[in-house]
Protein backbone atom coordinates (compact mmCIF):
# COMPACT_ATOMS: atom_id res chain seq x y z
CA UNK A 1 0.00 0.00 0.00
CA UNK A 2 1.36 3.38 -1.02
CA UNK A 3 1.72 5.85 1.85
CA UNK A 4 0.99 9.54 1.32
CA UNK A 5 3.08 12.06 3.18
CA UNK A 6 1.17 14.60 5.32
CA UNK A 7 2.42 17.48 3.19
CA UNK A 8 1.23 15.81 -0.01
CA UNK A 9 -2.17 15.20 1.54
CA UNK A 10 -2.47 18.87 2.54
CA UNK A 11 -1.53 20.13 -0.93
CA UNK A 12 -3.83 17.61 -2.63
CA UNK A 13 -6.76 18.62 -0.41
CA UNK A 14 -6.04 22.29 -0.99
CA UNK A 15 -6.03 21.86 -4.76
CA UNK A 16 -9.30 19.89 -4.71
CA UNK A 17 -10.94 22.67 -2.71
CA UNK A 18 -9.58 25.21 -5.18
CA UNK A 19 -11.00 23.35 -8.21
CA UNK A 20 -14.41 22.91 -6.56
CA UNK A 21 -14.69 26.52 -5.38
CA UNK A 22 -13.41 27.93 -8.65
CA UNK A 23 -15.98 25.96 -10.65
CA UNK A 24 -18.84 27.46 -8.66
CA UNK A 25 -17.36 30.96 -8.97
CA UNK A 26 -17.06 30.73 -12.74
CA UNK A 27 -20.61 29.38 -13.05
CA UNK A 28 -21.84 32.35 -11.05
CA UNK A 29 -19.91 34.75 -13.27
CA UNK A 30 -21.52 33.34 -16.40
CA UNK A 31 -25.04 33.27 -14.98
CA UNK A 32 -25.08 36.87 -13.71
CA UNK A 33 -25.30 38.74 -16.98
CA UNK A 34 -26.60 41.92 -15.32
CA UNK A 35 -23.30 42.51 -13.49
CA UNK A 36 -20.49 43.20 -15.94
CA UNK A 37 -17.65 43.40 -13.40
CA UNK A 38 -16.43 39.85 -12.81
CA UNK A 39 -14.92 40.60 -9.40
CA UNK A 40 -18.34 41.71 -8.22
CA UNK A 41 -20.28 38.89 -9.87
CA UNK A 42 -17.95 36.23 -8.43
CA UNK A 43 -17.93 38.03 -5.05
CA UNK A 44 -14.33 37.03 -4.40
CA UNK A 45 -13.65 39.75 -1.84
CA UNK A 46 -16.85 38.92 0.08
CA UNK A 47 -16.33 35.15 0.20
CA UNK A 48 -14.77 34.07 3.51
CA UNK A 49 -14.12 30.56 2.14
CA UNK A 50 -12.17 31.96 -0.82
CA UNK A 51 -10.16 34.31 1.41
CA UNK A 52 -9.35 31.38 3.71
CA UNK A 53 -8.28 29.36 0.68
CA UNK A 54 -5.89 32.14 -0.38
CA UNK A 55 -4.42 32.23 3.14
CA UNK A 56 -3.94 28.46 3.03
CA UNK A 57 -2.14 28.69 -0.30
CA UNK A 58 0.11 31.41 1.12
CA UNK A 59 1.08 29.32 4.17
CA UNK A 60 1.57 26.12 2.14
CA UNK A 61 3.70 27.93 -0.46
CA UNK A 62 6.48 28.42 2.08
CA UNK A 63 7.06 24.66 1.93
CA UNK A 64 5.63 23.55 -1.44
CA UNK A 65 5.75 26.53 -3.80
CA UNK A 66 7.07 24.70 -6.91
CA UNK A 67 4.46 21.93 -6.61
CA UNK A 68 1.63 24.42 -6.12
CA UNK A 69 2.69 26.57 -9.06
CA UNK A 70 3.05 23.52 -11.28
CA UNK A 71 -0.43 22.29 -10.38
CA UNK A 72 -2.01 25.73 -10.84
CA UNK A 73 -0.38 26.18 -14.24
CA UNK A 74 -1.59 22.74 -15.34
CA UNK A 75 -5.11 23.60 -14.20
CA UNK A 76 -5.00 26.87 -16.13
CA UNK A 77 -3.66 25.19 -19.29
CA UNK A 78 -6.57 22.72 -19.22
CA UNK A 79 -9.31 25.29 -18.51
CA UNK A 80 -8.42 28.47 -20.44
CA UNK A 81 -9.11 28.46 -24.18
CA UNK A 82 -5.52 29.58 -24.84
CA UNK A 83 -4.08 26.72 -22.76
CA UNK A 84 -1.89 24.04 -24.32
CA UNK A 85 -3.90 21.21 -22.70
CA UNK A 86 -7.30 22.76 -23.29
CA UNK A 87 -8.26 20.82 -26.44
CA UNK A 88 -7.41 17.43 -24.93
CA UNK A 89 -9.22 18.25 -21.69
CA UNK A 90 -12.32 19.39 -23.59
CA UNK A 91 -12.28 16.23 -25.72
CA UNK A 92 -12.14 13.99 -22.64
CA UNK A 93 -15.09 15.84 -21.13
CA UNK A 94 -17.21 15.55 -24.28
CA UNK A 95 -16.33 11.84 -24.66
CA UNK A 96 -17.45 11.17 -21.10
CA UNK A 97 -20.75 12.95 -21.80
CA UNK A 98 -21.37 10.85 -24.92
CA UNK A 99 -20.80 7.64 -22.97
CA UNK A 100 -23.31 8.73 -20.33
CA UNK A 101 -26.59 9.74 -22.06
CA UNK A 102 -28.07 10.84 -18.72
CA UNK A 103 -25.74 13.86 -18.82
CA UNK A 104 -27.25 16.49 -21.07
CA UNK A 105 -25.51 19.29 -22.88
CA UNK A 106 -27.36 22.27 -24.17
CA UNK A 107 -26.55 25.44 -25.97
CA UNK A 108 -27.59 28.64 -24.28
CA UNK A 109 -30.62 30.60 -25.50
CA UNK A 110 -32.89 27.97 -26.99
CA UNK A 111 -32.57 25.13 -29.43
CA UNK A 112 -30.69 25.15 -32.69
CA UNK A 113 -33.98 24.65 -34.50
CA UNK A 114 -35.51 27.87 -33.17
CA UNK A 115 -32.27 29.83 -33.25
CA UNK A 116 -30.11 28.51 -36.13
CA UNK A 117 -26.42 28.87 -35.35
CA UNK A 118 -23.45 27.42 -37.13
CA UNK A 119 -21.45 26.65 -34.02
CA UNK A 120 -18.99 23.79 -33.79
CA UNK A 121 -20.04 22.32 -30.43
CA UNK A 122 -17.52 19.52 -30.68
CA UNK A 123 -14.87 22.10 -29.97
CA UNK A 124 -16.72 23.87 -27.19
CA UNK A 125 -15.39 24.74 -23.76
CA UNK A 126 -17.61 23.90 -20.86
CA UNK A 127 -18.55 24.82 -17.37
CA UNK A 128 -19.85 21.87 -15.46
CA UNK A 129 -22.37 22.20 -12.69
CA UNK A 130 -26.02 21.55 -11.91
CA UNK A 131 -27.03 22.63 -15.39
CA UNK A 132 -24.35 21.69 -17.93
CA UNK A 133 -23.57 24.51 -20.31
CA UNK A 134 -21.42 24.34 -23.39
CA UNK A 135 -19.78 27.58 -24.36
CA UNK A 136 -18.21 27.65 -27.82
CA UNK A 137 -14.55 28.38 -28.26
CA UNK A 138 -14.02 31.92 -29.56
CA UNK A 139 -12.14 30.71 -32.63
CA UNK A 140 -14.94 28.25 -33.52
CA UNK A 141 -17.78 30.79 -33.62
CA UNK A 142 -18.97 31.55 -37.16
CA UNK A 143 -22.01 33.30 -38.60
CA UNK A 144 -23.76 33.15 -41.96
CA UNK A 145 -26.96 35.16 -41.37
CA UNK A 146 -27.80 38.32 -39.47
CA UNK A 147 -29.58 36.47 -36.65
CA UNK A 148 -26.74 33.97 -36.47
CA UNK A 149 -24.21 36.80 -36.23
CA UNK A 150 -26.09 38.37 -33.32
CA UNK A 151 -26.18 35.07 -31.46
CA UNK A 152 -22.58 34.21 -32.27
CA UNK A 153 -21.53 37.64 -30.99
CA UNK A 154 -23.31 36.93 -27.71
CA UNK A 155 -21.60 33.55 -27.49
CA UNK A 156 -18.25 35.17 -28.21
CA UNK A 157 -18.78 37.60 -25.33
CA UNK A 158 -19.71 34.71 -23.03
CA UNK A 159 -16.71 32.61 -24.08
CA UNK A 160 -14.39 35.56 -23.53
CA UNK A 161 -16.04 36.26 -20.17
CA UNK A 162 -15.36 32.68 -19.09
CA UNK A 163 -11.67 33.00 -19.97
CA UNK A 164 -11.44 36.28 -18.07
CA UNK A 165 -13.06 34.70 -15.00
CA UNK A 166 -10.46 31.92 -15.10
CA UNK A 167 -7.69 34.54 -15.39
CA UNK A 168 -8.98 36.44 -12.36
CA UNK A 169 -9.18 33.41 -10.09
CA UNK A 170 -5.81 32.12 -11.30
CA UNK A 171 -4.12 35.47 -10.65
CA UNK A 172 -5.58 35.77 -7.15
CA UNK A 173 -4.24 32.36 -6.12
CA UNK A 174 -0.87 32.72 -7.87
CA UNK A 175 -0.33 36.06 -6.13
CA UNK A 176 -0.83 34.37 -2.76
CA UNK A 177 1.68 31.67 -3.68
CA UNK A 178 4.30 34.00 -5.17
CA UNK A 179 4.52 36.11 -2.01
CA UNK A 180 6.62 33.24 -0.62
CA UNK A 181 8.96 33.15 -3.64
CA UNK A 182 11.91 34.61 -1.72
CA UNK A 183 12.14 31.30 0.19
CA UNK A 184 12.57 29.32 -3.04
CA UNK A 185 15.64 30.17 -5.15
CA UNK A 186 15.75 28.77 -8.66
CA UNK A 187 12.60 27.41 -10.32
CA UNK A 188 13.28 29.76 -13.22
CA UNK A 189 11.39 27.60 -15.71
CA UNK A 190 8.17 28.02 -13.73
CA UNK A 191 8.80 31.75 -13.38
CA UNK A 192 9.41 32.08 -17.12
CA UNK A 193 6.10 30.32 -17.80
CA UNK A 194 4.24 32.76 -15.55
CA UNK A 195 6.05 35.74 -17.08
CA UNK A 196 5.21 34.54 -20.57
CA UNK A 197 1.56 34.25 -19.62
CA UNK A 198 1.60 37.68 -17.93
CA UNK A 199 3.21 39.56 -20.80
CA UNK A 200 0.75 38.01 -23.27
CA UNK A 201 -1.98 39.87 -21.38
CA UNK A 202 -0.20 43.18 -22.00
CA UNK A 203 -0.52 42.86 -25.77
CA UNK A 204 -3.04 45.14 -27.45
CA UNK A 205 -5.88 43.20 -29.08
CA UNK A 206 -8.47 44.54 -31.50
CA UNK A 207 -10.72 41.47 -31.33
CA UNK A 208 -11.77 41.95 -27.70
CA UNK A 209 -15.48 42.45 -27.10
CA UNK A 210 -16.42 45.97 -25.86
CA UNK A 211 -18.70 44.47 -23.19
CA UNK A 212 -15.65 42.86 -21.57
CA UNK A 213 -13.30 45.86 -21.72
CA UNK A 214 -13.59 46.56 -17.97
CA UNK A 215 -12.69 42.97 -17.13
CA UNK A 216 -9.84 42.92 -19.67
CA UNK A 217 -8.28 45.90 -17.87
CA UNK A 218 -8.87 44.21 -14.52
CA UNK A 219 -7.08 41.05 -15.68
CA UNK A 220 -4.19 43.11 -17.10
CA UNK A 221 -3.81 44.84 -13.71
CA UNK A 222 -3.76 41.49 -11.90
CA UNK A 223 -1.04 40.17 -14.20
CA UNK A 224 0.84 43.46 -13.71
CA UNK A 225 0.66 42.81 -9.98
CA UNK A 226 2.13 39.35 -10.55
CA UNK A 227 5.00 40.92 -12.51
CA UNK A 228 5.52 43.38 -9.64
CA UNK A 229 5.75 40.55 -7.09
CA UNK A 230 8.15 38.59 -9.31
CA UNK A 231 10.40 41.63 -9.77
CA UNK A 232 11.11 41.70 -6.03
CA UNK A 233 13.02 38.40 -6.16
CA UNK A 234 13.53 37.74 -9.89
CA UNK A 235 14.25 41.24 -11.15
CA UNK A 236 16.74 40.12 -13.83
CA UNK A 237 14.16 37.84 -15.47
CA UNK A 238 11.45 40.53 -15.41
CA UNK A 239 13.80 43.20 -16.74
CA UNK A 240 15.04 40.95 -19.54
CA UNK A 241 11.50 40.00 -20.59
CA UNK A 242 10.21 43.59 -20.54
CA UNK A 243 13.22 44.96 -22.43
CA UNK A 244 12.92 42.29 -25.11
CA UNK A 245 9.23 43.02 -25.71
CA UNK A 246 9.82 46.79 -25.76
CA UNK A 247 12.69 46.49 -28.26
CA UNK A 248 10.56 44.26 -30.50
CA UNK A 249 7.78 46.85 -30.54
CA UNK A 250 10.17 49.76 -31.11
CA UNK A 251 11.64 47.91 -34.10
CA UNK A 252 8.26 48.10 -35.86
CA UNK A 253 7.11 51.57 -34.82
CA UNK A 254 5.43 52.23 -38.17
CA UNK A 255 3.16 49.19 -37.89
CA UNK A 256 -0.49 49.64 -36.84
CA UNK A 257 -1.39 49.21 -33.16
CA UNK A 258 2.26 49.51 -32.07
CA UNK A 259 1.62 52.65 -30.03
CA UNK A 260 -1.24 51.18 -27.94
CA UNK A 261 0.83 47.98 -27.57
CA UNK A 262 3.76 49.95 -26.13
CA UNK A 263 1.42 51.83 -23.78
CA UNK A 264 -0.10 48.56 -22.61
CA UNK A 265 3.34 46.99 -22.10
CA UNK A 266 4.59 49.94 -20.03
CA UNK A 267 1.44 49.85 -17.89
CA UNK A 268 2.27 46.21 -17.18
CA UNK A 269 5.18 47.43 -15.04
CA UNK A 270 3.01 49.69 -12.85
CA UNK A 271 3.53 47.50 -9.75
CA UNK A 272 7.32 47.35 -10.09
CA UNK A 273 8.96 48.84 -7.00
CA UNK A 274 12.56 49.82 -6.28
CA UNK A 275 14.31 47.61 -3.73
CA UNK A 276 15.92 50.00 -1.25
CA UNK A 277 18.40 47.41 0.01
CA UNK A 278 20.84 45.84 -0.53
CA UNK A 279 22.52 48.68 -2.37
CA UNK A 280 23.30 46.44 -5.37
CA UNK A 281 19.58 45.87 -5.97
CA UNK A 282 18.87 49.59 -5.57
CA UNK A 283 21.50 50.43 -8.20
CA UNK A 284 20.18 47.73 -10.58
CA UNK A 285 16.66 49.13 -10.31
CA UNK A 286 17.77 52.66 -11.15
CA UNK A 287 19.99 51.44 -13.97
CA UNK A 288 16.83 49.93 -15.45
CA UNK A 289 14.96 53.20 -14.86
CA UNK A 290 17.78 55.08 -16.60
CA UNK A 291 17.20 52.94 -19.70
CA UNK A 292 13.49 53.75 -19.57
CA UNK A 293 14.36 57.40 -18.96
CA UNK A 294 16.43 57.48 -22.13
CA UNK A 295 13.44 56.13 -24.04
CA UNK A 296 11.30 58.85 -22.43
CA UNK A 297 13.70 61.49 -23.77
CA UNK A 298 13.77 59.99 -27.28
CA UNK A 299 10.13 59.10 -27.89
CA UNK A 300 7.95 61.65 -29.68
CA UNK A 301 4.41 60.35 -29.06
CA UNK A 302 2.71 62.26 -26.20
CA UNK A 303 0.72 59.17 -25.13
CA UNK A 304 3.91 57.16 -24.56
CA UNK A 305 5.58 60.07 -22.76
CA UNK A 306 2.58 60.39 -20.47
CA UNK A 307 2.38 56.69 -19.62
CA UNK A 308 6.14 56.63 -18.92
CA UNK A 309 5.70 59.69 -16.72
CA UNK A 310 2.89 57.95 -14.80
CA UNK A 311 5.09 54.86 -14.40
CA UNK A 312 8.01 56.89 -13.04
CA UNK A 313 5.70 58.57 -10.53
CA UNK A 314 4.33 55.20 -9.35
CA UNK A 315 7.89 53.95 -8.83
CA UNK A 316 9.45 57.11 -7.34
CA UNK A 317 6.72 58.02 -4.84
CA UNK A 318 7.52 55.09 -2.47
CA UNK A 319 11.22 56.01 -2.70
CA UNK A 320 10.46 59.63 -1.80
CA UNK A 321 8.22 58.52 1.07
CA UNK A 322 10.95 56.51 2.83
CA UNK A 323 13.90 58.75 1.95
CA UNK A 324 13.98 60.78 5.15
CA UNK A 325 17.61 61.57 4.49
CA UNK A 326 19.36 62.51 1.27
CA UNK A 327 19.74 59.60 -1.16
CA UNK A 328 23.11 60.50 -2.68
CA UNK A 329 23.70 57.50 -4.94
CA UNK A 330 25.13 58.06 -8.45
CA UNK A 331 22.55 55.87 -10.25
CA UNK A 332 19.66 57.85 -8.75
CA UNK A 333 21.44 61.17 -9.16
CA UNK A 334 22.07 60.54 -12.88
CA UNK A 335 18.48 59.45 -13.43
CA UNK A 336 17.11 62.63 -11.85
CA UNK A 337 19.51 65.02 -13.57
CA UNK A 338 18.94 63.45 -17.01
CA UNK A 339 15.15 63.59 -16.85
CA UNK A 340 14.57 66.87 -15.02
CA UNK A 341 15.30 69.50 -17.74
CA UNK A 342 13.06 67.85 -20.36
CA UNK A 343 10.34 67.11 -17.81
CA UNK A 344 10.27 70.72 -16.62
CA UNK A 345 10.14 71.99 -20.19
CA UNK A 346 7.17 69.73 -20.97
CA UNK A 347 5.45 70.71 -17.71
CA UNK A 348 5.28 74.30 -18.97
CA UNK A 349 3.02 73.19 -21.82
CA UNK A 350 -0.69 73.08 -21.05
CA UNK A 351 -1.41 69.64 -22.53
CA UNK A 352 1.36 68.01 -20.46
CA UNK A 353 0.60 69.55 -17.05
CA UNK A 354 -1.52 66.70 -15.52
CA UNK A 355 1.07 64.07 -16.46
CA UNK A 356 4.33 65.99 -16.01
CA UNK A 357 3.73 68.01 -12.83
CA UNK A 358 3.76 64.85 -10.66
CA UNK A 359 6.95 63.64 -12.39
CA UNK A 360 8.81 66.93 -11.89
CA UNK A 361 7.70 66.88 -8.25
CA UNK A 362 8.97 63.33 -7.72
CA UNK A 363 12.30 64.08 -9.38
CA UNK A 364 12.81 67.01 -7.02
CA UNK A 365 11.73 64.95 -4.01
CA UNK A 366 14.24 62.13 -4.62
CA UNK A 367 17.06 64.41 -5.75
CA UNK A 368 20.01 65.53 -3.64
CA UNK A 369 19.70 68.49 -1.28
CA UNK A 370 21.69 70.80 -3.54
CA UNK A 371 19.65 69.76 -6.60
CA UNK A 372 16.38 70.41 -4.77
CA UNK A 373 17.41 73.83 -3.44
CA UNK A 374 18.69 74.93 -6.86
CA UNK A 375 15.50 73.99 -8.69
CA UNK A 376 12.47 73.89 -6.43
CA UNK A 377 11.83 77.66 -6.19
CA UNK A 378 11.33 77.93 -9.95
CA UNK A 379 8.88 75.01 -10.02
CA UNK A 380 7.13 76.31 -6.89
CA UNK A 381 6.43 79.57 -8.74
CA UNK A 382 4.96 77.61 -11.66
CA UNK A 383 2.72 75.65 -9.28
CA UNK A 384 1.49 78.81 -7.57
CA UNK A 385 0.67 80.38 -10.93
CA UNK A 386 -1.67 77.48 -11.75
CA UNK A 387 -3.61 77.45 -8.47
CA UNK A 388 -6.29 79.66 -10.05
CA UNK A 389 -6.38 77.70 -13.30
CA UNK A 390 -9.91 77.29 -14.66
CA UNK A 391 -9.31 73.57 -15.18
CA UNK A 392 -9.92 71.96 -11.76
CA UNK A 393 -7.57 69.06 -12.52
CA UNK A 394 -4.67 71.41 -13.25
CA UNK A 395 -5.31 73.45 -10.09
CA UNK A 396 -5.49 70.28 -7.97
CA UNK A 397 -2.31 68.73 -9.36
CA UNK A 398 -0.51 72.05 -8.73
CA UNK A 399 -1.65 72.06 -5.10
CA UNK A 400 -0.63 68.42 -4.62
CA UNK A 401 2.81 69.12 -6.06
CA UNK A 402 3.19 72.11 -3.76
CA UNK A 403 2.31 69.96 -0.74
CA UNK A 404 4.96 67.36 -1.61
CA UNK A 405 7.61 70.01 -2.22
CA UNK A 406 6.88 71.62 1.14
CA UNK A 407 7.31 68.29 2.92
CA UNK A 408 10.78 67.83 1.43
CA UNK A 409 11.77 71.46 2.01
CA UNK A 410 10.66 71.57 5.65
CA UNK A 411 10.85 68.00 6.98
CA UNK A 412 13.70 66.41 5.03
CA UNK A 413 15.92 69.38 4.15
CA UNK A 414 14.83 71.57 7.11
CA UNK A 415 14.72 74.76 5.09
CA UNK A 416 17.46 77.29 4.32
CA UNK A 417 18.53 80.47 6.07
CA UNK A 418 15.82 81.85 8.33
CA UNK A 419 15.03 84.89 6.15
CA UNK A 420 14.88 82.88 2.91
CA UNK A 421 12.70 80.20 4.45
CA UNK A 422 10.31 82.78 5.92
CA UNK A 423 10.08 84.60 2.59
CA UNK A 424 9.14 81.46 0.65
CA UNK A 425 6.62 80.33 3.26
CA UNK A 426 4.96 83.78 3.33
CA UNK A 427 4.65 83.68 -0.45
CA UNK A 428 2.99 80.24 -0.33
CA UNK A 429 0.62 81.14 2.52
CA UNK A 430 -0.50 84.38 0.84
CA UNK A 431 -1.19 82.48 -2.40
CA UNK A 432 -3.23 79.74 -0.71
CA UNK A 433 -5.02 81.93 1.83
CA UNK A 434 -5.56 85.40 0.29
CA UNK A 435 -5.71 88.23 2.83
CA UNK A 436 -9.15 89.59 3.73
CA UNK A 437 -10.83 86.74 1.84
CA UNK A 438 -13.11 83.96 3.13
CA UNK A 439 -11.98 81.34 0.64
CA UNK A 440 -8.88 79.33 -0.13
CA UNK A 441 -7.14 78.84 -3.49
CA UNK A 442 -8.01 76.61 -5.27
CA UNK A 443 -11.59 76.74 -4.00
CA UNK A 444 -12.71 73.17 -4.70
CA UNK A 445 -9.59 71.33 -3.50
CA UNK A 446 -9.88 68.78 -0.65
CA UNK A 447 -9.45 70.47 2.72
CA UNK A 448 -7.04 67.81 3.98
CA UNK A 449 -4.33 69.06 1.59
CA UNK A 450 -4.51 72.54 3.15
CA UNK A 451 -4.39 71.00 6.64
CA UNK A 452 -1.28 69.05 5.68
CA UNK A 453 0.41 72.18 4.32
CA UNK A 454 -0.35 74.08 7.54
CA UNK A 455 1.14 71.21 9.55
CA UNK A 456 4.35 71.33 7.52
CA UNK A 457 4.66 75.08 7.96
CA UNK A 458 4.03 74.71 11.70
CA UNK A 459 7.34 72.87 11.93
CA UNK A 460 9.26 76.08 11.34
CA UNK A 461 6.92 78.97 12.00
CA UNK A 462 4.28 79.00 14.70
CA UNK A 463 3.36 82.55 13.68
CA UNK A 464 2.46 81.61 10.11
CA UNK A 465 0.55 78.49 11.15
Amino acid sequence: MMTIKPGELVVSTLLRQFVSLTKSKIEKALEEGHENNLMKSMRLSEDAAFEQLLDSFYVSAEFALPSLLRALIQWYQSQHSSGTNYAAHRKRHLTAKEENPMMTSCLIMGSAKDNPRHVNTSAAPYVSGKSEKIIPNISDIQCTTKSTCILSSEMRVLAERRDLAIDIVFCQVVLSVLRQLSYHPGNNQLIETILDQSFRRFKYREDLQPQNSENVNLVADLYAEIVGVLSQSRFALVRSRFTRHLNELRAKENSPNVKPSIVSLIMGMKFFRVKMHPIEDFVNCFTFLQELGQYFLEVKEPEIKHVLSDLFVEILLPVAAVARQEVNIPALKNFVENLYPTSLELANKKKHIPALFPLVTCLLCVGTKSFFLNNWANFMTICLSHLKNRTPKVALVSLQSLSCLLWVYIVRIRGEKHSETQSKLHHIVNSLFPKNQKFVVPKDAPINIFVRIIQFIAHVSSILS
